[in-house]
């Protein structure tokens, strides 16, 4: 299971919430902590049904109305609890502010946090807080970066009682692709992600110039049996016509974004390498 907490710097335009769906499918995860988001409460919902349908999700824009944190998480994991391990955890999403002290609250919140903290505890996102300049994880190095300096302010931090229980945890600084803060991805367990992929109705057929004359020539078909057998067969050749013309005429399409998507991935992990 994948636990992440990633700053995602404003998540309005409809290109960076493509970014985030595909990035929570590819890395399986379970649940994220999307920090400076900036959704407005009254487009909650919408955002939420494009980037994580099905799910469930918890913000604080009652106590901030600039979107600094939600919290989204798949219903068919976590209820409540971890189905998927025997113990159960406690996960702090930070957003740190800007200054010294209006960071203060805050630490004495965690350091309360933590004395009475019994379950096994993690606690990630954006400190905002440099610890020491040589600090490194598996991946990355730096986990923000302006184009000019680079620094280590997203951090993943646990508590004893959770390096005693957890049998497997990694945290990796994952490319930052759309943001200019890297994910921070916790692996919990080892999981195999083995679904059946159902028929998609891919929107970019529509504009192939075949599309109408497929439709048609699959809807005139003359099947045998009752009405609803009749319209069901239509529908089923309807399905055979589009995946044909997305298999011909759209071939490769995927293979480009992921080339792109990869280039654009070494450009990012060269640009943060010091020196």
């Amino acid at each position: 299971m994948q636990l992440v907490a990633w700053n995602v710097r404003g998540l309005n335009k409809v290109h960076k919430q493509k970014e985030a769906k595909l990035f929570i499918r590819t890395n399986n995860v379970s649940i994220i902590a999307l920090l400076e988001h900036k959704i407005k409460d009254q487009q909650i919902v919408k955002v939420m049904k494009t980037i994580a349908p099905g799910w469930r999700s918890i913000d604080n824009n009652i106590c901030s109305n600039k979107g600094r944190v939600w919290i989204l998480w798949d219903p068919q994991v976590i209820k409540l609890k971890i189905r998927a391990l025997n113990c159960k955890f406690c996960f702090t999403t930070i957003y740190g502010l800007h200054t010294i002290e209006a960071r203060r609250s805050l630490w004495g919140k965690l350091r309360n946090i933590n004395s009475s903290q019994q379950e096994p505890w993690i606690s990630m996102g954006d400190y905002n807080a440099i610890h020491r300049a040589e600090d490194r994880m598996i991946g990355a190095t730096f986990t923000w970066t302006n184009g000019h300096t680079y620094s280590i302010i997203d951090w993943a931090l646990v508590n004893a009682k959770w390096m005693l229980d957890m049998q497997f945890t990694e945290v990796k600084i994952l490319d930052p692709g759309c943001s200019d803060h890297s994910p921070l991805c916790i692996t919990l367990m080892q999981e195999e992600d083995i679904r059946h992929k159902p028929f998609k109705f891919l929107i970019h057929l529509t504009k192939h110039e075949n599309f109408q004359e497929i439709v048609q020539r699959a809807w005139k078909q003359r099947p045998s049996n009752g009405t609803m057998y009749k319209i069901w067969q239509k529908l089923r050749n309807v399905k055979r016509g589009l995946k044909e013309l997305n298999n011909v005429a759209f071939y490769g399409v995927h293979s480009r974004i992921r080339m792109y998507r990869q280039y654009l991935k070494d450009v990012q992990s060269t640009m943060r390498k010091p020196g």
